[in-house]
C-alpha cells in the first residue's frame, strides 16, 4: 500500500510538472510576434508592401499588426530611440525560467514594438511635410547599388573588371609611383615602406594623399550574386519638402531568392540656419 502511494505521488509530480510547462509553451506561443512573414519574388511587390506598411502606420498598434515582412533595419527615428532600444537590450539580456523560450518572446516583441515606433514616427514626419495625403501619392524610382554584403572584390574604376588582388595591388602601386614622380618625391616620402616603424606616418606627405586619393584607378567593392536597390521616394510629386527634407529613401535586396528591406525609410534633413554649438 505504502510503495502504491509513493508511486502515486511521484505520477502526481510529474503530471503536475507536465501540465506547467506546457502552460509556459502556450503562453509563449500566443505573446510571440506572428512568424507568418510575406516572401516577395519580385522587388516591385516588396517596395509596394513597405510602402502600405509605413501608409498604414498611424498608430504603433497598427504598424504592429501589419508588419509582415522581413526589415533587417528600421531607418530613421524622429525622436531619441535611447529608452526603446535600452528596453531592448534589457529584453535581450534578461533570463527566466526557460530562457530558451521567455527571453526570446520579451526581445522579439521589445524589437516589434522598437520598429513599429519607428514606423509611425516616419508616417508622421512625412504627412507634416507634405501634406495629409501625402501617402496617397507616393512615386518612386529604383536605382541599383553595391551590395549591402558579400565578398571583398577589387574593380578598375574605368572598366568595371573585377581584378585579384595582386592586381588590385599592382596598379595601385603603379599609380601612387606615378604621383611621386609627378610631384618629385620618392613612394618612400609618401607611404611607409616595410621596414619602417608606424609612428614615422607624421613624416609622410599626407598631403599628397589627399589631393591623389580621389583619382585612385581602383577600388573595393563587395562582390556578391544578390541585387541591392535604393528606392527614391517622392510625394505629391515632391522629392524635397517645404522645410528642405529630401533624399527620402529605403534600401531593398535580395535574399535566397526573395526580396526584403534591407534598410527603412531614411532621409537628410536641412541644416539649421543658427547652428548652436555644445
Amino acid at each position: 500500500m505504502g510503495e502504491f502511494v509513493l508511486r502515486n505521488r511521484r505520477t502526481v509530480r510529474c503530471l503536475l510538472f507536465f501540465l506547467c510547462f506546457i502552460g509556459i509553451l502556450l503562453v509563449v506561443g500566443v505573446c510571440m510576434p506572428s512568424t507568418d512573414i510575406g516572401v516577395y519574388t519580385e522587388k516591385e511587390a516588396i517596395v509596394g508592401a513597405y510602402i502600405n506598411y509605413l501608409s498604414d502606420a498611424s498608430t504603433v498598434q497598427a504598424a504592429e499588426e501589419n508588419l509582415n515582412f522581413q526589415c533587417e533595419s528600421p531607418g530613421m527615428g524622429t525622436l531619441s530611440m535611447e529608452s526603446s532600444m535600452a528596453d531592448l537590450e534589457e529584453a535581450e539580456q534578461s533570463s527566466y525560467l526557460f530562457p530558451a523560450l521567455i527571453k526570446d518572446d520579451a526581445a522579439g516583441k521589445k524589437k516589434v514594438k522598437h520598429y513599429a515606433s519607428v514606423a509611425v514616427q516616419q508616417h508622421d514626419l512625412v504627412v507634416e511635410q507634405f501634406g495629409a495625403n501625402a501617402w496617397d501619392n507616393v512615386s518612386y524610382d529604383l536605382k541599383k547599388i553595391e551590395p549591402v554584403d558579400g565578398d571583398i572584390g577589387y574593380r578598375v574604376k574605368s572598366t568595371g573588371e573585377l581584378v585579384d588582388k595582386a592586381e588590385y595591388e599592382k596598379i595601385l602601386q603603379e599609380y601612387w609611383e606615378a604621383v611621386a614622380a609627378q610631384e618629385s618625391v620618392s613612394y618612400g616620402d609618401i607611404f611607409l615602406t616595410a621596414d619602417e616603424p608606424a609612428e614615422d606616418i607624421a613624416n609622410k606627405r599626407v598631403d599628397l594623399i589627399a589631393k591623389y586619393s580621389g583619382d585612385i584607378p581602383v577600388e573595393l567593392v563587395a562582390v556578391s550574386d544578390s541585387q541591392t536597390y535604393e528606392i527614391l521616394l517622392s510625394f505629391n510629386g515632391k522629392a524635397i519638402s517645404p522645410d528642405g527634407y529630401e533624399d527620402f529613401h529605403f534600401v531593398i535586396c535580395d535574399e535566397g531568392g526573395s526580396w526584403i528591406v534591407h534598410q527603412g525609410l531614411s532621409w537628410t534633413e536641412p541644416y539649421p540656419e543658427n547652428p548652436v554649438g555644445d
